[in-house]
Order: C-alpha cells, then sequence, then structure tokens
C-alpha cells in the first residue's frame, strides 16, 4: 500500500537558492521560512541548504519558538528523505519545546507528524494513538490540520483492515480540501483513495480515475513529489493490464522527478518498479541492472524492507534464468533479514522460494523442511487475523461500551443537577419558615434526621455493592484462570501434536509425488517414524498433565518394585539410546519400594531420560541411580550434554509459558516435558533439582517421600 502521508508545513516565503545572494543579509525567520517553502516543493536538497546556513544563527539568540521551527522543519527534511528514525528524535524535541510553550497547534502537528513516522514503519497501533493525541489538540472540525490528521489515518486505519473507517475519513477530507482549494492535501486525498481501489478492492480503473485527479491537483500548485508517486501508481496500474510501454513511460516520469528534487531514497522504489517492468517484458538483463541499482539504494540509506525485496526478486529472477548459485545466495539473504523482522508474510515468500529451488537442485529433505516451514508460517498467519478479527471486535465493543457509559453518566449528571434544585428550593422553604416561624426548627431537625438515614442506606448500598464487586472479580479470576488453562492445552494440542502430522503428511506427499532411491527412501523412513514417535508421546504427556491441572483424578497409589518400573521405562527409550549410540548405566541400591501413583512416577523418569538422552552427544554416557534415604526415594540422572539454561530453569515457574529446545540431533519436543515432571513433583509432595556439572553436562535428582514422611 502506497498511500501519501500528508506533512503539513506553516505558511512561508518563496524558497529561493540559499548561495544566490549574501546570507548575513537575511533574518533567521527568512531563513526558516525558505527551508520550510523548499520542503513544501518537495525541494529536499535545497531545504537542507537552509537548514545548514540556519543552526549557527540559532546558537547566537533565538527564541524557543525559533527552536520548534528548526526542529519541525529538519523532522519533515528527514521524512520527506526517508529517514524515520532520525525524523522522529527531532519530532520529540520539537513535541517537548511545544510543551514549553504551552501551544496546542505545535502540539497537533508534532504529534501527527510523529504519528506518521510509526505508520510508514507498519507500526499502526501505534500511529492511532499518536493521531488520536493529534486530533485532541484540535479545536474546531474546519482546521486544516484537523483534516490531515483525519486523511493520514487513513494509512493506520487500512493497515488495521479497518476500510470503513478508512473511506468514512477520507470522504470527510476530499470535501473539505476541495472546498478550501487545497490542491496539495486534495491531490493527497486522491492518490490515497485511488490506492483503496487497486490494493483492496482490484478496481483498476476507479483507480486510475483518482490517480489522474491527483494529478490534475499537482499540476495546480507544482508538486514534484506527489506528481512523482501519481505516476508511479499510474505504471503500476498499466502494469497490470500489460501495457508494458505505458507502464515504463510513466515509470521513467516518475523517476526523473524524483532525481529533480533529489529524492534518492524514492528512486529506490523507482528502480526496482522499473526491474519488473522490465523482467515482465523478457529482459532479465535490464530488470537485474535496475534489481541492484535498487539495492545499492536501500543498502546505503538503511532501508531494510527494501534490501529484502531487492533480494527476493534477484533470488527468484535467477532462479528463473537457471543461475542457481546466485537465486540461493540472494535467497539466504532475504531469509536472514525475514527471520530477523519476524514477518510472517515475508517469512512465507522466502520459504516457498527456498523450496522451489532445493527442489529443482534435487535436494529432497532440505526442500521439504522448507516446505513444512511455509506450512505453518500460513498456519501462523491465519491465526493472526483472526486474532486480528478478535481485536477489531473488542475495540468496536469497547467503544459501545464507553459510549453507554457517557450515557449513564449525562443521565446521572442531570439526575444530581435536578436534586440540587430541588435541595435549593427545600433550603429556600426552611428559611422562609424559620423567619415566619419557629416551629419551622422542628421541621427542619425532621428533615436532618431523614437525610442523615438516607445516607446511612446509601452507604449501606454502597459496601453491599462493593462486596458484590469482588466476588465478580473473584469469579472473572477464576473463569480468566480456567481459560488460560484451556489456552495452553489446545496450543500444545494445535501445534505440537500437527506439527509432527504436517511433516508426516509431507514425506508420505513426497514419496508419492517423487521418484526416490532406495537410499532417500530410507532417510524418509527415519523422519516419518520419528514424526510418529514424537506424536504419541506428546499425546501421552498433554493427556496426562491436562488431567492433573484439572483434577479430573487424583492419585493412585500403590506400593511400587523401583528396578521392576526402570526396567519398563528402559525397554520404552532403549530405540532412542541405540540410534545415538548412548552407554547408559545403572546405580540402584536393592529391595527399593516406593508408595505413589505409578504412570506418574513412570512419566517422571520417562521425561528425565527423554531430555538427557535429546541433549547428550553421540557415543555419550547416561547414569541413572536411585537410592534410598533417610525419609525419601532419590532419582538422579546424569548426563554429558549442553547443561540446562537459565532460560528453560525460570520457565519451570512461569505458569503462562511453554517453550521448546531443539536437541543435539535436530530431536523436537512438545515443550512441556519438563512442566509435567514439575508439577508431578509437587503432586506428590517431592523435589526437583538441576545442577550443571562441573565439567560437562547436567545431573537432576527427583526426591519423593516414603509413605512415612507424608
Amino acid at each position: 500500500m502506497r498511500l501519501i502521508l500528508c506533512v503539513l508545513a506553516f505558511a512561508t516565503t518563496c524558497c529561493l537558492p540559499a548561495q544566490d545572494f549574501d546570507i548575513s543579509d537575511l533574518k533567521l525567520c527568512n531563513v526558516l521560512d525558505s527551508a520550510k517553502k523548499c520542503n513544501k516543493q518537495s525541494n529536499i536538497a535545497q531545504a537542507e541548504v537552509w537548514l545548514k546556513r540556519a543552526l549557527p544563527m540559532l546558537k547566537t539568540n533565538a527564541s524557543k519558538a525559533d527552536w520548534f521551527t528548526y526542529r519541525y522543519t529538519m523532522a519533515t527534511n528527514l521524512f520527506n528523505k526517508h529517514e524515520i528514525v532520525k525524523a522522529r528524535a527531532e519530532l520529540d524535541s520539537a513535541l517537548q519545546i511545544a510543551f514549553d510553550l504551552n501551544d496546542s497547534t505545535k502540539l497537533s502537528k508534532c504529534y501527527q507528524s510523529i504519528a506518521n513516522t510509526y505508520s510508514v514503519e507498519a507500526n499502526f497501533r501505534e500511529a492511532l494513538k499518536q493521531y488520536q493525541k493529534s486530533l485532541s489538540y484540535s479545536s474546531y472540525d474546519t482546521e486544516s490540520n484537523y483534516h490531515a490528521t483525519l486523511m493520514n489515518m487513513t494509512h493506520a486505519y487500512i493497515g488495521l483492515n479497518q476500510h470503513d473507517k478508512a473511506i468514512e475519513n477520507l470522504t470527510k477530507t476530499k470535501d473539505y480540501f476541495l472546498k478550501t482549494k487545497n490542491y496539495r492535501s486534495l491531490a493527497v486525498t486522491e492518490n490515497n483513495i485511488g490506492e483503496i481501489y487497486r490494493e483492496n478492492f482490484k478496481n483498476y480503473e476507479k483507480a486510475k480515475a483518482h490517480y489522474l485527479r491527483a494529478i490534475a491537483a499537482n499540476n495546480q500548485v507544482a508538486d514534484k513529489a506527489g506528481l512523482a508517486m501519481n505516476y508511479h501508481n499510474l505504471a503500476i496500474i498499466f502494469s497490470y493490464y500489460n501495457q508494458m510501454d505505458s507502464a515504463r513511460y510513466y515509470a521513467v516520469l516518475s523517476k526523473q522527478l524524483k532525481e529533480g528534487i533529489g529524492d534518492e531514497g524514492g528512486l529506490a522504489s523507482s528502480y526496482h518498479l522499473l526491474a519488473g517492468i522490465y523482467n515482465d517484458e523478457g529482459n532479465p538483463s535490464k530488470a537485474e541492472e535496475y534489481y541492484l541499482k535498487a539495492l545499492g539504494i536501500c543498502e546505503n540509506r538503511g532501508i531494510a524492507k527494501g534490501v529484502f525485496y531487492c533480494h527476493l526478486d534477484l533470488g527468484q529472477l535467477y532462479f528463473d534464468s537457471g543461475e542457481l548459485v546466485k537465486s540461493t545466495n540472494h535467497y539466504k539473504v532475504a531469509e536472514k533479514i525475514a527471520v530477523k523482522s519476524g514477518e510472517f508474510t515475508t517469512l512465507s515468500r522466502v520459504y516457498s522460494g527456498l523450496y522451489s529451488l532445493n527442489k529443482k537442485k534435487g535436494k529432497v529433505a532440505i526442500a521439504l523442511t522448507y516446505l513444512e516451514k511455509t506450512k505453518n508460517i500460513d498456519d501462523s498467519i491465519h491465526s493472526t487475523l483472526n486474532n486480528q478479527h478478535l481485536d477489531e471486535l473488542r475495540a468496536s465493543y469497547e467503544v459501545d461500551m464507553a459510549e453507554a457509559e457517557n450515557e449513564l453518566l449525562k443521565e446521572k449528571e442531570q439526575s444530581q443537577s435536578q436534586a440540587l434544585k430541588d435541595q435549593e428550593e427545600k433550603l429556600y422553604l426552611s428559611i422562609g419558615f424559620i423567619l415566619l416561624l419557629l416551629a419551622g426548627g422542628v421541621w427542619l431537625i425532621s428533615l436532618l434526621r431523614q437525610r442523615n438515614q438516607a445516607h446511612k442506606n446509601e452507604k449501606a448500598s454502597k459496601e453491599l455493592l462493593a462486596q458484590k464487586l469482588e466476588e465478580l472479580l473473584q469469579s472473572e479470576e477464576q473463569l480468566a484462570q480456567s481459560n488460560s488453562l484451556k489456552d495452553k492445552i489446545l496450543s500444545v494440542i494445535g501445534h505440537d501434536l500437527r506439527s509432527p502430522m504436517v511433516a508426516i503428511a509431507g514425506l508420505i506427499d513426497t514419496m508419492s509425488a517423487v521418484e526416490v532411491t532406495r537410499e532417500e527412501l530410507s532417510e524418509l523412513l527415519v523422519h516419518l517414524k520419528k514424526g510418529i514417535d514424537t506424536s504419541l508421546v506428546t499425546l501421552q504427556e498433554v493427556l496426562a498433565w491436562s488431567r492433573l491441572q484439572m483434577n479430573e483424578e487424583g492419585l493412585k497409589m500403590e506400593d511400587l518394585n523401583l528396578p521392576e518400573m526402570l526396567d519398563e521405562v528402559l525397554d520404552i527409550y532403549e530405540p532412542n539410546l541405540r540410534a545415538k549410540r548412548i552407554d547408559l548405566k545403572t546405580e540402584i541400591d536393592a529391595n527399593l519400594k516406593l508408595t505413589a501413583d505409578k504412570n506418574q512416577v513412570k512419566s517422571i523418569v520417562g521425561n528425565l531420560l527423554s531430555n538427557a538422552i535429546k541433549f547428550s552427544p553421540k557415543d555419550g554416557n547416561i547414569l541413572i541411580s536411585l537410592k534410598n534415604e533417610n525419609n525419601h526415594i532419590s532419582f538422579h540422572i546424569k548426563d554429558e550434554g549442553k547443561g540446562i539454561s537459565e532460560t528453560v530453569l525460570a520457565n519451570l515457574n512461569s505458569r503462562d509459558q511453554i517453550i521448546t529446545v531443539e536437541g543435539t540431533d535436530g530431536e523436537e519436543g512438545s515443550g512441556i516435558g519438563l512442566r509435567i515432571v514439575s508439577d508431578f513433583v509437587n503432586a506428590h509432595k517431592g523435589n526437583l533439582y538441576f545442577k550443571n556439572n562441573e565439567q560437562i553436562g547436567s545431573t537432576v535428582t527427583v526426591s519423593l517421600p516414603k509413605p512415612s514422611a507424608n
């Protein structure tokens, strides 16, 4: 979405070249006015010259108002150059000065411009907060700044899929700017309406009509930056129609305008657009040239999103031309940027490209990995969209509640006002009776007693209401805890069971669709077996843990023969030990017995042994020892792995997070193994200890009390 943000400037004089006359003949206000005028005319380079001239003049004897004008104008110049972080720093300084001056107009402008910086960074929720602050300092709906804020808010509304609010704002601003003949802002509004028709409604004819109206308005004020954006968008429309000559013509016009005003950051988007046009025309060498130009500008100016898309498109370009090494290099860079940003959409595009690339190179296992990642990302996108929808419903509900509360407050105020009037009338009557009759004093005393009784009744009602409110809050807290438990259980079942099943399905698809050798078949079957084992263990752990959490059944205490029970656990994990060639030894005191829940104790030992295998290197050693202490039985499991991180230990005390750590051989887990161990040990009133050994590995100790010690 290429919506234009309206950046307002103060009324200014003509923009004069700073080098054409002696600067000492001008006052500071003239220099700052010239800088603002150049910004308004999109003459970025000339505005920067004026600002450099103004700085030494400010240091001599400048007022706070002059410093505000300098900071705000500098921020506008940096914003036009796409240096967003620097622009926001200048705006923060300007905002503080505006507070010192107690100037609502300046405060409104600062908050609007700060919101613009968040909006171009796609932080739409924070942008809306800042826009609301800007509106709160706009006194009247007729102010130009008020309508400029409404127009800029549409960018944030569209980013949050609130298109009805975006269209409502644009309709208001279009009528206002047309009536006031503010052609510059009218052009921005027409362009933004065109973007909504193009991006959201796919109505390219209507989009083109609004772009042409924006061009007409920008021609009225000779706004080169606005015209460059309009031509850019028209080029996109013609590329959709596959009219490449027209698309290239308008793209070149946009590029030339940006070159003329020194908009180097904007040139990156022009080069990228031209590269796409040449690629669609079947001219890969020309497309490569312009992609590399765009990439160079984005890297120099730190435009991370631009760097990502240039590498992504270069990766696809080289993939299509069969240059797989170059394609791999660019896709890998794009993958690093996408992982760092954490944006689902960019991750999905990169993983999809890497899947196709590795499939073409014949690397079936790697391709399968990226296919699984793509499916998981798509699932996450679907979940995120659902959450956004819930957020929008919740926001709408909160607005409705706020309106309802406002109505109740109005009714309460009217009732109180009427009550005050009634009390005044009674007071006047009382004074009259006192002056006329001494007996009126008796009536006044009676009235006071009635008021005291009413106060007592009101106090008792408030106490009862407070009690009911406390009960309601307790019920709400219990409900929140129940919902939290449900969400954690469903999250584990929905993600940790589905992920192995997705991998299994992908493996079966690959085995069905691709001819594989006997060696590849063996490798795929190993993956298939690992996925099935993971799913079964996860299901067993989740069912056991959820029963404990929901108190469905208590402990089933029985006398256990610990050596026999340990043999049962070792039989289950013998394939895992053999797969990593781990040497397991046991040290068991004779005749060890314990009264406990057998299934839970087996789960405790099994989970701890599974973790020891998971984090042990191949050809490692594990020692299990069972000791008969004074009043308890202790289990010790010692491995030679990488130790237990502080993050995992801290997570045991968090009831809201479940994390996973990959094993030494890439093993995955459900993420609740240690939580299950901790909860089952607590259910037996036992203790759980973790200790990293001095040289290598860790030792986990479980201490369970004997019956006499309970």
